[in-house]
């Protein structure tokens, strides 16, 4: 797939049937969703034909007409109603403006929700969402109250990421991050004993890194761990920098010059690196670029031979009222990737 070197590729194999078997079982998952939200579902259908008209505040509707713009499945739609549901409506109550985001792939294989509040009421509407799903492991589930009560974050944010949208494997997964700087130690536990967690630590130590939030999906099969490091303010390009070097630590081979061209030319104002793990060993690696003043995603999309569908961006901009404030330079087992993301 052209992303790792060859000294680590057969390992990307292993991962890519571990994610696929992990997909799998979320879709099945998504029954039980289906069978208690499908009359709501068909409650809830929108007339068609009606004009887009840009949010004015972000709402699980709103987001509907978003998944119609990329094209997601029935089982992912009642999916995520099934989050809505439980999760979305209630946190957007508690959540303050800049506290809500979506980020979607350029070619609209994948869009995530996320959504920003106090650590009390979102824990509250993790369990309460554990129960609508009938498949959360109580283990996990205590391990990351575990996790809560070490870290002390007084935000947390729930994530609902649809995924290979428009394929066969069509699937779902939802989880929540807790937003509070980890020690080494604390970091080691949470994350999976895998070779990829010792590089990740040894690239940090050697950067006075430590990760600023750590992230969990909520089921028990197969579950995607990341950290995400905040990069800081530093000069653009040394932070972007910084970022790249978090790729080839993790074997990923060095991005061409063309590919670092377009990414300094966006002029963020800082940059976050997440990294995400199942028992198997890395899944993605995700560059963020924040604030960014020049729109790269069509050249960046272009150069890395990724999709780009033109219409849908724009569709998906009018609908949120803005143009995207944030770009997702992504390396998974499919190879390089595109998103952008909006800030509500």
């Amino acid at each position: 797939m052209g992303c790792r070197t060859s000294s680590t590729a057969p390992a990307l194999g292993v991962q890519q049937q571990g994610l696929e078997e992990s997909d799998s079982l979320r879709n099945t998952l998504t029954a039980t969703l289906r069978e208690k939200l499908h009359r709501t579902a068909e409650s809830e259908k929108k007339p068609e034909g009606a004009e887009p008209q840009p949010l004015q505040v972000l709402s699980s509707d709103n987001i509907l007409k978003l998944l119609g713009e990329v094209g997601a499945s029935s089982d992912q739609i009642i999916f995520f109603q099934g989050w809505a549901k439980t999760v979305l409506n209630e946190a957007l109550n508690e959540a303050s403006a800049g506290h809500q985001r979506i980020v979607v792939a350029t070619d609209c294989s994948y869009i995530e929700m996320r959504v920003t509040a106090s650590q009390q009421i979102m824990l509250e509407l993790a369990r309460k969402f554990a129960e609508a799903c009938s498949c959360f492991d109580s283990k996990l589930f205590k391990e990351l109250e575990v996790a809560q009560q070490t870290l002390q974050a007084a935000t947390v944010t729930h994530w609902c990421r649809l995924k290979h949208v428009g394929t066969k494997s069509a699937a779902a997964d939802a989880g929540i991050s807790l937003n509070e700087t980890l020690e080494w130690t604390t970091a080691d536990m949470l994350m999976p004993p895998v070779h990829d967690s010792d590089t990740v630590r040894e690239y940090g130590t050697h950067e006075s890194l430590k990760p600023s939030s750590f992230s969990s999906s909520f089921f028990p099969v197969e579950p995607e761990r990341a950290l995400i490091f905040q990069l800081g303010i530093k000069t653009p390009k040394k932070s972007l920098l910084t970022g790249i070097f978090f790729f080839k630590a993790l074997g990923f081979v060095k991005p061409d010059e063309s590919v670092l061209r377009v990414l300094t030319s966006c002029q963020s104002s800082s940059c976050s690196v997440s990294v995400s793990m199942g028992p198997r060993g890395l899944t993605r690696v995700v560059l963020s670029l924040h604030d960014i003043l020049k729109p790269i995603a069509p050249e960046l999309a272009r150069t890395l031979d990724f999709g780009y569908k033109a219409n849908a961006m724009e569709a998906i901009a009018t609908l949120l009222g803005r143009q995207p404030q944030f770009l997702d330079y992504v390396a998974e087992t499919r190879g390089y990737t595109v998103a952008v993301g909006f800030t509500l």
